[in-house]
């Protein structure tokens, strides 16, 4: 199993105190809860300085003692992996809350595109998934926790839709009552992945298909299409 290392995406502002090569991290979103004082007197002031800096070398000596914290202040590595060796490489651009790989794959699976009306003024648009079977799903990066890559969205849907569809099937599609489907084997880069809305999503570019061109059949789509 390769093993890839993202970011987390961002969290919360808060402060962050790194305790020497443990790798753990405290954070403090609220300075404690102490006695209240009249601060506009020197004598309150230094005492909660002085309780303040008592409660962070407590923190620090706990932290050293029992190791890394749990929960979101562990979480400061994402692991994502292949099953098997990838042609898709970590690249080294960073960008928040989104890992980029380079190179391009050859992915077997089912293509769907439907059509996504117009919406609160916002026009409307192609919807093109690629979704990978069980080998492909082996050699593509995912994040360990969640699971294999389910599904691809591809960015450059338009191109996908001119490669993939007829005209009569473009223009059937354009309806948005119902959505057509095949298998395809297609050639997919620029991958990336990213979280959004508390779920791990994955989308790619199409660069061409593998073969003649998908059989594709029309179909009812579904009556809601899962999102935030």
């Amino acid at each position: 199993m390769l093993d890839y290392i993202s970011h987390p995406r961002a969290m919360p502002q808060v402060r962050e105190v790194s305790i020497g090569n443990t790798g753990a991290l405290l954070t403090h979103t609220h300075p404690g809860h102490y006695p209240k004082r009249d601060l506009r007197t020197t004598e309150g002031t230094t005492k909660d300085a002085e309780a303040m800096k008592r409660s962070a070398y407590f923190f620090t000596f706990a932290v050293l003692l029992c190791g890394p914290l749990p929960g979101n202040a562990q979480e400061s590595e994402i692991r994502l992996v292949s099953e098997q060796p990838s042609p898709l490489t970590r690249s080294v651009f960073v960008a928040p809350n989104e890992t980029r790989f380079s190179g391009s794959a050859e992915v077997t699976g089912t293509v769907e595109i439907m059509w996504e009306p117009s919406y609160e003024g916002y026009p409307g648009y192609f919807r093109v998934a690629l979704k990978p079977d069980v080998r492909s799903q082996k050699i593509l990066p995912h994040e360990v926790r969640r699971g294999p890559v389910r599904e691809i969205w591809l960015r450059n849907a338009d191109t996908a839709v001119a490669t993939l569809m007829t005209p009569a099937q473009k223009k059937a599609v354009s309806t948005g009552r119902q959505m057509f489907a095949a298998q395809a084997t297609l050639i997919i880069r620029s991958y990336r992945t990213a979280v959004d809305c508390d779920t791990r999503a994955y989308n790619a570019l199409l660069v061409s298909v593998v073969g003649p061109p998908p059989a594709l059949s029309a179909m009812a789509r579904p009556q809601e299409i899962p999102g935030c």
